[in-house]
């Protein structure tokens, strides 16, 4: 077999390998964009909409392998292709969560979008997860704080929290 198949056989795997990769985590996406704002809600008591999206350069499989044999031919030394080049973007209501949300609103987003995950794992593994939270409350107001202990993830799975605040480590 000569060397330029085998880098095409190559290719063609990664290819494969990156549109899989791909299309699960917008799959992932898609699903915690479903749960994540009765989440939020539950801990800002708002009406603010939460949204993930999910980018990447490059969609099909036909552009990774263009994408691939162009990185070939000019003989870098490292790949602009692949899961390294794709972003994730938090909104809160259309906005960019990264420009508009305070720190109290991201660590909100966040533990929303970690509320989400858990459920999901729940769901798909039929077992409990053990969650290890470190400082998860910092930056939230004393509503946000209490409401962030009585979202359910702890119901069916094990958590540790550790706090600064003394009192919400008695109430939680």
């Amino acid at each position: 077999m000569s060397n330029d198949l085998i880098t095409l056989q190559a290719m063609l795997l990664m290819a494969e390998t990156l549109n899989f990769s791909q299309t699960f985590k917008q799959n992932l996406i898609d699903e915690i964009n479903q749960k994540i704002n009765d989440y939020y809600s539950r801990i800002a008591g708002d009406g603010d909409e939460i949204s993930i999206a999910y980018s990447s350069t490059v969609k099909t499989k036909q552009q990774i392998v263009s994408m691939l044999d162009e990185e070939q031919n000019i003989n870098l030394p490292f790949t602009r292709t692949g899961p390294q080049t794709h972003d994730i973007k938090f909104r809160i209501n259309g906005q960019v969560a990264k420009t508009t949300a305070s720190r109290g609103e991201s660590r909100t987003i966040i533990f929303a979008v970690l509320a989400a995950m858990i459920e999901i794992i729940n769901y798909q593994l039929r077992k409990p997860v053990y969650l290890i939270l470190d400082d998860i409350d910092s930056e939230l107001d004393d509503s946000r704080r209490k409401m962030i202990y009585q979202t359910g993830i702890s119901n069916q799975n094990q958590v540790f929290s550790t706090t600064v605040d003394a009192e919400t480590s008695r109430t939680a």
